[in-house]
């Protein structure tokens, strides 16, 4: 069994490795299960390793924020959290085009695909990676989830700036400080409020996940949208 520190450091060194990557090439969201699930859940059982025996699935799992049922204060900070942002985002960049989906009639099955789409992308992927993996193993390290909230919060606003510097949706496309600035605007708050929900949850990564699709899932209904030629 490593100690915490060197689990730390171990996806620590990972994350820097995965930015470098993005950096070059931003990758898909169905990409996204194999760089931030598939091999940190490896990792990670790898690193769990005893001397003797591996730790089953449900071990690691348990480890990256798993534990089973979240803390019945962290469902209701993760519905406020993801209600709250969710409103939010009607003044925001697409504000119209939203409101015009939510007193239409097709809101009535674009929101549920939307927050179904968020669920099986970034909202789970992203949580798992940034709350579930770094976030935990920070805090083992530092023994301050606070300080790990912040800690994470700057390295989940760090890998939106490959997507903000490469994709035009974000308008700072090929703009570094623009994208470098966009990237900590909109990530790092968003990565102390998940934070928040994971630590209030008792560091369970199914709150988190919960708050994530519904901020995304009132802009996803655009997405869903358009995929339907509507």
């Amino acid at each position: 069994m490593r100690t915490a520190r060197s689990l730390a450091l171990a996806f620590g060194i990972y994350f820097v490795l995965y930015l470098s990557y993005l950096t070059w090439r931003p990758e898909s969201e169905l990409l996204h299960w194999l760089t931030l699930v598939a091999i940190p859940l490896t990792i990670l059982r790898i690193l769990l390793r005893g001397s003797s025996e591996s730790p089953s699935l449900r071990e690691v799992l348990r480890e990256a924020g798993f534990p089973g049922r979240p803390r019945a204060w962290g469902v209701a900070a993760a519905l406020f959290v993801g209600i709250l942002l969710s409103v939010l985002q009607l003044a925001g960049r697409n504000a119209n085009q939203i409101q015009d989906l939510i007193l239409s009639p097709r809101v009535l099955w674009l929101w549920p695909l939307s927050f179904c789409m968020m669920l099986l992308t970034a909202a789970t992927t992203e949580e798992f990676f940034f709350r579930g993996i770094l976030l935990k193993r920070c805090s083992a390290a530092t023994r301050s989830k606070w300080l790990s909230v912040g800690i994470t919060s700057i390295f989940f606003s760090l890998y939106h700036v490959p997507y903000a510097y490469h994709l035009a949706a974000w308008g700072t496309q090929f703009d570094l400080s623009g994208a470098l600035r966009s990237a900590f605007e909109t990530g790092f708050p968003l990565g102390i409020l998940l934070g928040s929900v994971f630590v209030i949850a008792g560091e369970n990564t199914l709150a988190s996940i919960l708050a994530h699709a519904l901020i995304n899932s009132l802009p996803g209904m655009l997405i869903v949208q358009s995929f339907f030629g509507s």
